[in-house]
């Protein structure tokens, strides 16, 4: 997107009007992964959805836009952006497919990318419009969003291992531990993490995106869209909910109810800012 010229751009969208647009952010991701790691991730996934449909156009990827950050060092807060006036002005265009992919997915910013992907359809009964994080479309293999921990971790080593360094994590760090000395959020990604499952994420993100904007292109019809939104909120509902406290902490990586109650407190009491006492294990 970049590089074209304004011809180049209408003639792609007269062949096949999808917009792909990866959003992500700068912001601590433990010790083992980029800054950029949700940018990076959202525009590597972005980018293979794209290649896989061969149409469309990529544009670059958003990184000073994400908000509801980790209040963390080399971390960039920024005020919120309306993913409304951005479909809005690509539906202008001429797009009628667009795909936004946040990679940094605080229920605030997943609300906006979604909510204006839903507007944006209900407004236009011809436009096929997506706002998810990754997630949204995996939440059945178990990859249920999380923070530099296992998840994003084994997508990481499947998507650019040469920028994930397992050897910065310590290994045996207790559940609060891992949150408040190292920003992570989730399963130990020092003991779990691995590359066959960060595969199976992306090839299972791909295939299940993919097949999601065709069908609603050749049907002319918004249901495989909605389809998607309503399965990951069954799903979304069954292991991220805190009052189902058993399954909540399951998913989280946590190993009990104090876990909880010690992340709770640190979230709220001390708004997530980085610690760094005395070393704790699973043990202690």
């Amino acid at each position: 997107m970049i590089t074209a010229r304004p011809g180049q751009v209408a003639a792609v969208i007269d062949e096949f009007p999808a917009a792909y647009v990866p959003i992500g952010s700068i912001e601590w991701h433990g010790p083992h992964l980029p800054l950029g790691f949700d940018g990076l991730k959202a525009e590597a996934l972005v980018r293979r959805v794209a290649s896989r449909i061969g149409k469309g156009v990529l544009f670059p990827t958003m990184y000073w836009r994400g908000y509801r950050t980790m209040n963390f060092p080399f971390t960039i807060h920024a005020p919120s952006f309306s993913a409304k006036a951005i479909a809005r002005q690509l539906h202008d265009m001429g797009f009628k497919i667009i795909l936004m992919v946040t990679g940094h997915y605080p229920p605030a910013q997943v609300r906006n990318v979604r909510g204006a992907a839903a507007w944006l359809m209900k407004k236009h009964p011809d436009t096929y419009a997506m706002g998810i994080p990754e997630q949204f479309a995996v939440q059945d293999l178990g990859y249920l969003g999380d923070h530099a921990a296992r998840d994003e971790t084994s997508i990481g080593m499947a998507l650019f291992p040469k920028l994930v360094d397992m050897s910065a994590l310590p290994n045996g760090l207790a559940y609060i531990d891992r949150c408040k000395r190292l920003g992570i959020m989730g399963h130990d990604p020092a003991s779990e993490a691995n590359v066959d499952f960060g595969n199976k994420i992306v090839t299972a993100f791909v295939d299940r995106v993919v097949a999601t904007i065709e069908d609603a292109w050749t049907s002319k019809s918004q249901a495989p869209i909605w389809a998607l939104y309503k399965e990951a909120d069954r799903l979304a509902r069954q292991h991220q909910n805190v009052l189902r406290a058993a399954d909540f902490i399951k998913a989280q990586g946590m190993d009990s109810n104090r876990d909880l109650l010690a992340f709770a407190r640190w979230f709220v009491l001390s708004r997530g800012r980085q610690e760094k006492g005395p070393r704790k294990t699973r043990s202690q």
